[in-house]
């Protein structure tokens, strides 16, 4: 009997900090995996937000944030099947997606809202502190949180944040393809890169204080990412995985989801985990 209560305490401890629980444990058989993917960065550089995947057990799943400093975890949305988590610029809100649909949590008292609009996007990411660029079939729109949506003039897709106001997208289709600024206010695009090549572009980053632009392009099952300084560079490969999308550090390290899925960085020279 004293066996059945000390084996009961021990098993409420364990679900009582499930929440903490991260990746393996050297004991554990089988071994648990968790996937990390579709990392964003926060505005300030601070954090970067991204979905884990356990592939063991599902309540070990959700939406998680990752202190660059420190690089303590914390899950903010438990759940599977979620896709391309965002902050807004004071750091107050996560949006990401749910089947398509746009949600809202407030990282305040964590509350949870689905948007109002009906309408499914493949990505989303935050411009101001209540505007998203949402893009679907290579269109890009404006959504507010009140709801309120209207597509821009520019067609592109994968459209991400270069500052406030500003993002970055790609349009053309092959042989030639562009890297094009927008201001969502004065949609005035200015083109900054132009690439031709039969494989369509995905995800370009950039970062100002570095002049890098990074991008992928996808090949059958492989993603393989480049960088380039300016426009006359030849593009540098920098590595490949079988996970999409890369993000630019603020210190110019590229990030990205390795083979095994973890996050991986690299300085243009060597790959890390």
């Amino acid at each position: 009997m004293k066996y059945s209560v000390l084996f009961l305490i021990i098993f409420t401890i364990f679900v009582a900090c499930g929440d903490e629980y991260y990746g393996s444990s050297p004991d554990d058989n089988p071994t648990y995996v968790t996937i990390e993917t579709e990392p964003a960065l926060s505005s300030d550089g601070t954090y970067i937000y991204y979905i884990s995947t356990d592939t063991s057990d599902s309540y070990y799943s959700g939406i998680f944030r990752v202190s660059v400093a420190s690089l303590q975890r914390q899950k903010l949305v438990h759940g599977l099947g979620y896709h391309s988590p965002t902050v807004s610029f004071n750091n107050n809100n996560l949006a990401y997606l749910d089947a398509g649909r746009i949600n809202y949590q407030s990282l305040f008292d964590m509350s949870h809202r689905e948007s109002s609009i009906p309408d499914s996007f493949l990505s989303i990411a935050y411009i101001r502190d209540s505007i998203l660029v949402a893009s679907r079939n290579d269109s890009i729109f404006v959504v507010t949180d009140s709801g309120d949506m209207s597509p821009l003039v520019p067609k592109g897709w994968d459209p991400t944040i270069l500052s406030e106001d500003t993002f970055l997208y790609f349009t053309g289709k092959s042989p030639d393809f562009y890297v094009v600024r927008n201001n969502i206010y004065g949609v005035r695009p200015e083109t900054l890169f132009s690439m031709s090549g039969t494989a369509r572009p995905r995800w370009p980053a950039m970062m100002t204080g570095y002049n890098y632009l990074s991008y992928e392009i996808a090949d059958w099952s492989r993603h393989y990412f480049y960088v380039r300084k300016t426009p006359s560079d030849t593009a540098v490969a920098i590595g490949d995985s079988k996970y999409a999308k890369s993000i630019l550090l603020k210190d110019g390290r590229i990030l990205f989801t390795g083979d095994i899925g973890q996050f991986v960085y690299s300085n243009y020279i060597v790959t890390h985990p």
